[in-house]
């Protein structure tokens, strides 16, 4: 080898060597740019700590998209995503259990959505169970259902 050819293959050796030793795994930019069309499995936003506050990924339950919104401080979040049964959207609120701050209990106090005959609204207990109902009646007219607590029995009051 010539003395001239090691002024180009050394520092290209040490080039590959500091490369190949270099993290992938995170990519920031500062730079700005308009796409049409972004297409990613999920996308995260984290804050200067790199604790994730916003997530758009997809749900393996539902087979579908969900977006998640953390609180910064209790770490519980919102959740909004397709019902489990397909029958509309929900908004859940997922909050840590008392005994075990790594544990999230799922509590879903407001569910909206459309079962195929008409749109509704229903309000939850903590433990799940429906408080009130505000949907429509099979003549297409208002309809309200007052529930127990145990979301068992109920009152209906509607348009006659």
């Amino acid at each position: 080898m010539k003395k001239f050819e090691r002024f180009i293959i050394y520092p290209m050796l040490f080039i590959a060597l500091f490369f190949s030793f270099a993290d992938y795994g995170v990519q920031q930019t500062t730079a700005q740019q308009v796409y049409d069309e972004i297409i990613a499995k999920s996308i995260k936003v984290v804050d200067d700590e790199g604790n994730v506050r916003v997530g758009i990924s997809t749900n393996k339950v539902t087979n579908s998209g969900t977006i998640n919104i953390r609180n910064t401080h209790s770490g519980n979040f919102l959740s909004l995503g397709p019902s489990f049964d397909d029958e509309g959207f929900v908004i859940a609120f997922m909050k840590k259990s008392d005994s075990d701050k790594s544990v999230l209990n799922y509590f879903m106090p407001l569910e909206i959505g459309h079962n195929g005959k008409y749109s509704f609204i229903n309000l939850k207990n903590s433990n799940g169970d429906k408080q009130i109902t505000i949907s429509s009646d099979e003549n297409g007219h208002g309809l309200i259902n007052v529930y127990d607590k145990y979301g068992e029995e109920w009152m209906s009051y509607d348009y006659k």
